[in-house]
């Protein structure tokens, strides 16, 4: 989980900076209210505070870009073939022990994370026509969810400062959740790894009800 939580950071680097930058504008605002500067003051010092803005936004979404590219290096390698990664358990993949799908499924579970023997299930489910519920997810799906991922949160800072992006990421229960439901598969094991009742306990907090009701968002956010 290291790559999301440094994507969440980035995120919210943005979100606190942006924040700084803001009350600069509300103070300026506030002097020009008082009449305490000129309107071609306000408006100048208002372009420089803009433009800082601009600029963070750039290096974050640069930041995450940079996430990216070193999640795909990572990946990569954990995929890569090396057959010290079999285990003797592949000595099971024969037809002769007749294995269902079931028992796949639990040799996936019992190797979760380990590619090579991931691989060898997989093509020994499909050569048999044996259906099973494979455990770890392939590399591409692995970085196709965390690109998504990181596509969604550069979409949020391009948002601006919206309160319900910010909740979404800040608070460790809705991201955790988000996370799971939109691109688990970045997680090596999602499913040993989440709480799912914490997961359903949150769909039930008022909370999160109050946050649906705001359609356009959750569908710009579902969209991006």
């Amino acid at each position: 989980m290291i790559y999301v939580e440094n994507a969440r950071k980035k995120a919210l680097e943005f979100f606190d900076s942006a924040d700084e930058i803001n009350a600069e504008i509300a103070k300026l605002n506030a002097e020009y209210a008082a009449q305490q500067i000129t309107a071609k003051i306000r408006d100048e010092k208002f372009r420089a505070l803009d433009e800082k803005k601009r600029a963070l936004r750039k290096k974050i979404q640069g930041d995450i870009d940079g996430l990216q590219a070193s999640y795909v290096d990572a990946v990569q390698k954990w995929a890569a073939l090396d057959g010290g990664k079999i285990h003797d358990d592949a000595k099971l993949l024969d037809p002769a022990f007749g294995l269902n799908g079931a028992e796949l499924t639990e040799l996936s579970k019992k190797h979760c994370g380990n590619v090579v023997m991931q691989r060898l299930i997989q093509n020994f489910s499909a050569k048999h026509n044996i259906m099973y519920e494979p455990q770890t997810p392939s590399p591409e799906r692995k970085i196709n969810a965390y690109n998504s991922l990181c596509q969604q949160l550069k979409s949020m800072t391009n948002e601006g400062d919206d309160l319900f992006n910010r909740a979404v990421i800040e608070v460790n229960e809705y991201f955790g959740s988000w996370v799971l439901q939109d691109h688990g598969e970045v997680v090596q094991e999602a499913v040993k790894e989440t709480d799912d009742e914490k997961r359903k306990r949150w769909e039930a907090d008022p909370r999160y009800q109050g946050m649906l009701r705001s359609e356009r968002r959750i569908q710009a956010l579902k969209n991006s």
